[in-house]
């Protein structure tokens, strides 16, 4: 098991487990793509399944802890480090188990962070990773905005019905 990867509960029998992941940074173009990720966890009813340790990732500098109130309190104080958090939905409404992460894009080690990442989908079972991605762009408010996605399997490839 990685040494990175903590798992707050064992995934168990999961059904066809598919692991949607959004990072902010340079590809969260006004948070959009970790925020549809916090979305889907709150209306999909999730609870927490795993982190990542950021020690090994992330230049402090750069991504630095901040300090809260501890919730509850008016005086005790937390620190928040960067994170990368995982929670689990297990919905009768949907066909599969979704496991959806959110995260500060990492700054150093990246192969052993996805190492950890793949970790967690071998330990549940998921055969697919899909990343959530947003870039600026010159968009009139006044046309439909354009969605792209990419595919390194054919079979998850398709076109729409406009041919784009």
């Amino acid at each position: 098991m990685s040494q990175y990867l903590t798992l707050h509960e064992e995934p168990g029998r999961l059904r066809r487990p598919v692991i949607i992941l959004a990072f902010s940074g340079w590809n969260d173009a006004a948070e959009s793509a970790t925020t549809a990720a916090r979305y889907l966890s709150q209306v999909w009813s999730s609870r927490p399944l795993a982190t990542i340790d950021p020690e090994d990732f992330y230049h402090f500098g750069l991504s630095r802890p901040y300090v809260r109130f501890k919730p509850g309190s008016e005086t005790e104080r937390e620190i928040i480090w960067p994170a990368t958090e995982f929670s689990l939905t297990q919905s009768p409404n949907l066909d599969r188990d979704v496991i959806v992460g959110v995260a500060i894009e990492p700054h150093l080690k990246w192969r052993t962070y996805c190492a950890a990442v793949l970790e967690l989908a071998r330990r549940s079972g998921a055969s697919l990773v899909l990343t959530l991605g947003a870039l600026l762009a010159e968009v009139a408010h006044t046309r439909p905005v354009q969605l792209m996605g990419n595919a390194s399997d054919a079979d998850l490839s398709f076109e729409t019905p406009q041919g784009r």
